[in-house]
């Protein structure tokens, strides 16, 4: 702990794990923790990721992550793919005071492990291969927020349920912010409709679409997804996981159609990722193949 003058006392960690997305091409480590839980105000706390070959070594890899997004972060270090170096991971909060840190709480050091099923991984990384050269397209997704502040603009507290439809403080979600930073992937909005997603979503309706995404991030029903390139936005209905000795490989989704007058056509989105995700795609579908 840096000192005793901030406000808040007694915050810990409850987990902290580092969960082997992928490797090869396309390393992926997932960056995970939790914090035990606090009725204090954590607004002016933010986390920090530290990397290193030993506890001696470690330096930031991430910018500060607000305490209200996900509490998460994916290293793609490409120096990951080399199975003989293995690091370690640390989290640290700081707690600010004007601009200046006056406390922070750090989680126990963790590290990846490869495991056993390098099967499973090598399907993952087949996938995304097959997701961004060859049947895929940009996307951003933007998960939902739902343990988090109710919406002070238009939450019914006695009703439990919101009373504006465009209220632009929860996107019509009833949390403050209704969403979390947008995370941007590829994925396939255009897939064959096999036998198992038949058997689980049905025939697709009018409006409705079916897409796939390798295992992160996980979806939810409610979730936003952007389909880059022709700005379209799409409700995350239900979910399929294809997985292996319980392990998610992909993630198989029926999606809804957003229509353009609904409210979730003015999230604020970041338009130097959208611009330089249109531009791969663009230059990746230019190439000479052979």
């Amino acid at each position: 702990m840096f000192s005793s003058a901030g406000n808040l006392r007694d915050i810990e960690f409850k987990m902290a794990s580092a969960q082997v997305l992928s490797l090869a091409d396309f390393p992926r480590i997932l960056i995970r923790w939790e914090l035990k839980t606090t009725t204090q105000n954590l607004k002016n706390l933010k986390f920090v990721v530290y990397r290193g070959e030993s506890p001696e070594d470690m330096s930031p890899i991430t910018a500060e992550i607000a305490s209200d997004q996900l509490y998460e972060y994916v290293d793609t270090e490409p120096s990951l793919r080399m199975f003989q170096k293995h690091y370690i991971y640390k989290v640290i909060a700081r707690e600010y005071r004007s601009n200046a840190v006056v406390q922070t709480f750090e989680s126990n050091e963790f590290a990846w492990q490869i495991g056993e099923d390098l099967v499973g991984l090598y399907i993952v990384e087949e996938h995304e291969f097959k997701y961004r050269y060859i049947a895929g397209a940009p996307a951003l997704i933007l998960k939902r927020k739902r343990d988090t502040t109710h919406c002070p603009e238009c939450w019914d507290v006695i009703l439990k349920r919101v009373t504006k439809s465009n209220c632009q403080t929860c996107y019509g979600t009833g949390t403050l912010g209704g969403f979390y930073t947008p995370i941007p992937i590829w994925m396939d909005f255009n897939p064959e409709q096999k036998i198992d997603m038949v058997a689980e979503f049905g025939e697709k309706q009018v409006g409705q679409n079916d897409a796939e995404l390798t295992n992160y991030p996980l979806l939810d029903s409610g979730d936003v997804i952007v389909e880059v390139l022709p700005n379209k936005l799409w409700r995350v209905e239900s979910v399929f996981l294809a997985e292996k000795r319980q392990t998610v490989l992909r993630q198989l989704v029926r999606l809804s159609h957003v229509n353009k007058t609904d409210i979730e056509y003015k999230l604020p989105l970041d338009e130097e990722i959208r611009v330089s995700m249109v531009d791969e795609f663009r230059a990746i579908r230019d190439e000479t193949e052979f």
